[in-house]
């Protein structure tokens, strides 16, 4: 095991879950490397993120405590200034995973709370560039889409993020952001809280402009429960999600 590396792990667990071949014996000998053998070098913010993000994703951290330990703990000592939008995101997919998964907390305050409010505090100094278009339009919408929706599943309630995470989606060109981008994060800011009628009012204008034809009845319904919870009464968005479930009709 000696001569595993960082990049090493991470680029395998990566290659092995976007294959969509998710092997224990694998994922088992590298939890081994992870927790008895840390790499010399660490794993920098991009690869902790990769490889937090694959294991998540192939089931592998849910009833491994110590590992989500390991990780969560050399997580906390990168420095806010390495992560960049990306590792973000995928930190806190995995987090978000964990919780769902239904991983035992040890405490208030564990390492997972302690990660979870590294990644806030680097998500706070991200320049706004990133968030509105690393890795080209497309991507940063979807990339917007599964931060914000993976903060609200570890309930984070800081408002200074989600008003960071909706300047972003407002500053983004029109067009940019498909029927699904637009139902998650209007979903993630309802469910935790985070009423912002400056954000529904820019992803209303969006939608108008988006064919009935592209909606699926996930995204529709989505948006019609954040009309819900926000009380909306736009009378563009209720057009919106009455003509959309009209046409979902069989």
């Amino acid at each position: 095991t000696n001569s595993f590396t960082a990049q090493t792990i991470s680029m395998l667990a990566t290659a092995f879950v976007k294959s969509e071949i998710v092997d224990e014996k694998f994922f088992a000998a590298l939890t081994l490397v992870l927790k008895q053998t840390m790499p010399p070098d660490h794993l920098s913010a991009r690869q902790l993120g990769m490889v937090l993000k694959s294991f998540a994703r192939a089931n592998a951290l849910t009833q491994d405590a110590q590992l989500v330990s390991v990780l969560c703990s050399q997580l906390v000592m990168v420095p806010l200034e390495d992560f960049d939008a990306q590792s973000c995101t995928d930190v806190v997919f995995a987090l978000a995973r964990i919780a769902q998964q239904g991983l035992v907390r040890g405490w208030e305050g564990d390492e997972r709370d302690q990660a979870l409010q590294h990644m806030v505090d680097a998500i706070l100094l991200l320049p706004d560039e990133q968030l509105v278009g690393g890795g080209g339009a497309g991507h940063a919408a979807s990339m917007l889409a599964a931060l914000s929706s993976a903060l609200a599943s570890v309930r984070v309630t800081d408002k200074r993020v989600f008003q960071k995470l909706s300047m972003a989606v407002q500053r983004m060109d029109r067009g940019q952001q498909s029927v699904q981008t637009i139902a998650t994060i209007m979903h993630a800011f309802a469910s935790a809280g985070q009423s912002d009628k400056e954000l529904v009012q820019a992803l209303t204008d969006q939608l108008l402009r988006i064919p009935l034809r592209s909606v699926q009845a996930r995204a529709a319904a989505n948006i019609a429960w954040c009309a819900a919870v926000e009380e909306s009464m736009d009378p563009a968005l209720l057009c919106w999600i009455w003509r959309s479930l009209d046409s979902l009709m069989p």
